[in-house]
């Protein structure tokens, strides 16, 4: 029952796996999460690591938006008769740091990978935001020229025609659809912006965690 409600477990949540191997040879794959899904009657109590010792390796972590926001949990397993305490207290420690060590990398590489993204997005913004903007003064000096040419003709005829009419509202036309492309334009411009500005605090955090990680485990 308990291997069934593991198995279960395992296929529900394969975020992130631990291998946990004993003395005995035998090797397992279990995910970490934050609370133990798994009915009380298939959970395991831990042992305490004080008198069991053991080893543990991070394999992978996958599709973890945030993984400094993941609460590790150690799988211990019996390593027979005699266990050295000093030795257990030491592969613990070992255990902890490499899952700190793993999740640090992977902490560094999504916010290096969030702030590509958001310079990506932003550049898209910009380049689009500069098109409106040319379309927009194609069109406000299409329409400007519009409005002198009726202006002229209003100034040189007898009496309106519908000729006239027909030309008088192309041109107010015209002054519209430049305006809403100025307003599309600006609009965009400040869509590029708070992107770029995001985009900055992205690169500024990932500096900042390369930064701490180098300083605690050398380079990337």
């Amino acid at each position: 029952e308990g291997e069934q409600g593991r198995g279960a477990w395992a296929r529900q949540s394969p975020r992130l796996l631990v291998s946990s191997s004993t003395s005995r040879g035998i090797t397992r794959s279990l995910p970490l999460l934050a609370a133990d899904p798994r009915p009380p009657s298939s959970r395991r109590e831990l042992p305490d690591s004080s008198s069991s010792p053991c080893t543990v390796f991070v394999e992978a972590t996958t599709s973890c938006a945030d993984p400094s926001e993941l609460l590790c949990r150690e799988e211990m397993a019996d390593a027979g008769e005699g266990g050295d305490r000093e030795t257990a207290r030491g592969l613990a420690v070992s255990s902890s740091a490499c899952i700190s060590l793993i999740l640090s990398q992977a902490r560094v590489e999504a916010a290096v990978t969030k702030a590509e993204r958001l310079w990506k997005e932003a550049l898209e913004a910009r380049q689009l935001a500069d098109e409106m903007s040319s379309q927009a003064q194609d069109a406000a000096e299409l329409s400007q020229a519009r409005s002198e040419e009726v202006s002229s003709k209003l100034e040189s005829m007898d009496k309106i025609s519908l000729k006239f009419l027909a030309d008088s509202k192309s041109a107010i036309n015209s002054s519209v659809d430049a305006a809403a492309l100025l307003k599309e334009a600006a609009d965009e411009s400040l869509r590029a912006d708070k992107l770029e500005a995001e985009a900055e605090e992205a690169l500024r955090l990932s500096e900042q965690l390369i930064e701490e990680y180098e300083a605690k485990y050398g380079n990337l």
